[in-house]
């Protein structure tokens, strides 16, 4: 779709829309402005109202409109977004691929840097009552443990082994019953 400038004044109009054509290129690639400002002075520079750009596009003026605030939101999902940007690209004239970086780096900014984080920071304690209280914690296990293992490990008292000696087998007749 290659649309002419329209002619407001003669040979010098046409001059002045292509440079500033070329203008806003520059400031496509460069990156610096806004995607949306860039799309709106072109298509103001071509004479073209939303309502008339989006009759050519077949879309609703409220997506160009949308579009020229850099609100990406009003498309269901970014392939739509980049669908209309390709086609509202051809409509004004301009590169495809320079506008639909401008969209990328607005949908995906480069993520800040990761922190570099030592060792060091990765092993401390913290806190030191935090530090003393796990010691305290693994001591008291361990005592607790060692009672337990001393307390499995001793004879059994006289007293519990008469207990044990009277208790009748299973399935045996206990001795006041008749047999």
């Amino acid at each position: 779709m290659s649309e002419a400038m329209p002619d407001t004044s003669g040979a010098d109009g046409a001059e002045e829309g292509a440079a500033s054509r070329e203008e806003l290129l520059r400031l496509l690639q460069a990156g610096e402005t806004p995607l949306g400002e860039i799309l709106r002075r072109r298509r103001e520079a071509l004479g073209l109202a939303v309502k008339e750009a989006a009759l050519r596009l077949d879309v609703s003026s409220e997506h160009i409109a949308a579009v020229e605030r850099d609100d990406y939101q009003r498309f269901a999902a970014p392939i739509y977004a980049r669908s209309f940007l390709r086609r509202y690209a051809e409509l004004l004239d301009l590169p495809v691929e320079p506008v639909l970086a401008g969209y990328e780096r607005l949908a995906h900014p480069e993520p800040p840097p990761l922190k570099r984080v030592s060792l060091r920071e990765q092993v401390d304690g913290g806190h030191p009552g935090v530090r003393w209280s796990t010691y305290l914690l693994i001591v008291l296990l361990l005592v607790l443990v060692g009672l337990w293992w001393w307390n499995m490990s001793r004879p059994l008292a006289p007293e519990q082994s008469e207990l044990q000696g009277e208790r009748p087998l299973v399935g045996q007749p206990l001795d006041n019953e008749a047999p």
